[in-house]
């Protein structure tokens, strides 16, 4: 199992300040990897384009990681794991067109 935790220890001096609930989702949007770019970019200070290089790099590692078979735990946060489950038929319901649910589909579980 890839534990990251130890890798962005390393990235800070300290623990960051937590960052602010209002970070531009709202209850019927998702938190884009925009959001969280601009929000923590702008609490912390960092390099936007290092800090987008930082975000990248760590979804990469995590769909790596998954893809290999481990799963992935963030310490305090939570718990990156693919289900295996039989694949099957399914149905987009805005188009109705037909296609084949993967048998592999990654899941978080919160700490």
């Amino acid at each position: 199992m890839l534990d990251i935790t130890d890798d962005l220890c390393h990235t800070y001096p300290s623990p960051p300040e937590p960052i602010s609930t209002t970070i531009g989702a709202t209850a019927h949007m998702a938190l884009t990897k925009f959001d969280i770019v601009d929000t923590v970019q702008t609490e912390t200070g960092f390099a936007k384009q290092k800090f987008t290089e930082l975000v990248e790099n760590l979804l990469e590692r995590i769909k790596s990681t998954l893809a290999s078979g481990e799963d992935v735990l963030v310490s305090g946060f939570g718990k990156f794991c693919v289900n295996v489950k039989v694949e099957r038929r399914g149905r987009n319901p805005r188009t109705g067109e037909e296609h084949t649910i993967s048998a592999r589909n990654p899941s978080l579980r919160a700490m």
